[in-house]
């Protein structure tokens, strides 16, 4: 956030940290893994909007979402 303001709005920061001490407290390698889980789905997300609307690299895709899904693909990892 504090090098492209844009790329990043605050409310993702101020939720990556919530979720970052929630994965971080199981241990730290989790709060990688679903670091890394979002991310990826991030990646794929945009890499499909990108081929299916053309070439327009001036959406902005909300990371929150992503984030929530890798805590959920983490958590729902643990406890089976």
């Amino acid at each position: 956030h504090l090098l492209n303001p844009i790329g990043l709005g605050m409310g993702d920061v101020k939720f990556a940290a919530q979720i970052g001490l929630l994965l971080a407290w199981i241990a730290f390698p989790v709060g990688l893994l679903g670091l890394a889980i979002s991310f990826i789905a991030a990646a794929i997300y945009a890499a499909l909007q990108f081929a299916a609307r053309g070439r327009n690299f001036n959406r902005l895709v909300p990371f929150a979402p992503f984030m929530f899904f890798g805590l959920l693909f983490v958590e729902a990892g643990l406890l089976i």
